[in-house]
């Protein structure tokens, strides 16, 4: 079973001054290592962002407490069996505010929130089951996430979707191509409750078998829903809103980190500033879709310093002049399409491509040198992807 300290324990990711509150930024200065910097520049940069990385612990209640009570209403609501008509509104309302929820959990795992409150964070412990994952096993996944954020050619890095490098690509069999390319497309997204939720869980449990408990706790309530309320108050109520949830939780954690005008390094190369400013998105949404989704669109801060509370994000940004101008995507179904067909990381153009394109550029670079009117393709232009 796990204990307290494991489900309290927070995340601590990020680089000393990266991760730093106010009252310790300047002894963790000291402690940076040398290959984290990107420049004098950017260690002004932390030390300018982590003032923001305090609690304003009335603004945690003030945001947590309305948007609790919401979401227990909208879920009270679907058990009532409303008609199918209003369910469908409400189903698509509560995943909405599920995903706004998980921020909250995720600022906790951080520190960013209720950092001296055990109330505060046990009262959201309970909402983990509707992601079925154990606060310590997320915690390690996307701990390791932060640390080596978006790095090429390491299979081993928990927390996020692969990518890979046209050569890493070239090394890869039939099957885990297919595997692959059928997490970045739309069957990934749609599916995302399988592999970046429900398998990272099953393959923790193998060291912490009580990691099952929240799957568990999950099908019992859907079937305990089913048997007592009938199996299409089930569907409206649980299933289908964290069906949806997971969907936009995973649309939303591709497009953070794969889009158009994003960097990445090999491991050699990679730095932990470079991939915060350069390798993380900033999401061009309405001022109430932020609030909804808890102001995670400004992830690109969030990487930088992730002990600001989801709340102060905004404020760092109009604050900060050199965070106003971050690679951009737009949460549209042509940007998410836009980004879900960039599937390579080219080292020798500096982009992403699709699989298209390079399939293309190899045809190519094998076609004979000497075929009549024939020339060198111009490889610096980006392939028209609309």
């Amino acid at each position: 079973m796990p204990t307290v300290s494991e489900l309290e324990s927070p995340i601590d990711s990020a680089p000393a001054v990266l991760s730093a509150t106010p009252a310790d930024v300047g002894s963790a200065e000291a402690a940076q290592p040398a290959t984290d910097v990107v420049s004098g520049e950017f260690v002004h940069l932390a030390r300018e962002v982590a003032r923001f990385a305090s609690e304003q612990p009335g603004r945690g209640w003030l945001a947590v407490l309305p948007t609790l009570a919401i979401t227990v209403a909208l879920q009270i609501s679907l058990l009532l069996s409303p008609p199918w008509w209003l369910a469908i509104a409400l189903a698509c309302t509560l995943s909405v505010f599920l995903v706004r929820v998980f921020i909250f959990v995720h600022d906790i795992e951080h520190r960013a929130l209720f950092r001296h409150s055990r109330l505060g964070r046990w009262l959201l412990l309970p909402f983990s089951i509707y992601y079925i994952y154990p606060p310590s096993v997320w915690r390690d996944r996307h701990q390791d996430h932060h640390r080596r954020n978006c790095q090429l050619d390491n299979d081993d890095i928990d927390g996020q979707v692969p990518l890979y490098s046209t050569t890493e690509w070239e090394q890869r069999g039939g099957l885990v191509r297919f595997a692959y390319r059928a997490v970045r497309s739309w069957t990934g997204m749609i599916l995302g409750w399988i592999p970046f939720f429900i398998l990272p869980v099953a393959m923790a449990a193998g060291k912490r078998p009580w990691a099952l408990l929240w799957p568990i706790a999950q099908v019992g309530a859907v079937i305990a829903c089913g048997m007592l309320l009938g199996w299409a108050t089930a569907w409206w109520a649980l299933i289908l809103p964290i069906w949806i949830a997971t969907i936009l939780g995973t649309i939303l954690f591709f497009v953070q980190h794969n889009a158009p005008g994003l960097d990445f390094r090999m491991p050699g190369d990679w730095k932990y500033g470079h991939a915060a400013l350069r390798s993380s998105t900033y999401l061009d949404l309405p001022r109430w879709q932020h609030w909804l989704l808890g102001n995670i669109g400004y992830h690109h801060i969030h990487h930088i310093n992730d002990r600001i509370p989801f709340y102060r994000l905004p404020e760092v940004m109009a604050a900060v002049p050199a965070l106003q101008q971050p690679v951009q995507v737009k949460l549209s179904l042509s940007a998410i399409n836009r980004c879900l067909r960039l599937q390579l990381w080219d080292p020798d153009l500096g982009r992403l491509i699709s699989i298209r394109e390079y399939n293309r550029n190899q045809a190519a670079i094998a076609a004979p040198a000497t075929q009549p009117n024939s020339r060198a393709p111009d490889l610096s232009q980006a392939e028209p992807l609309s």
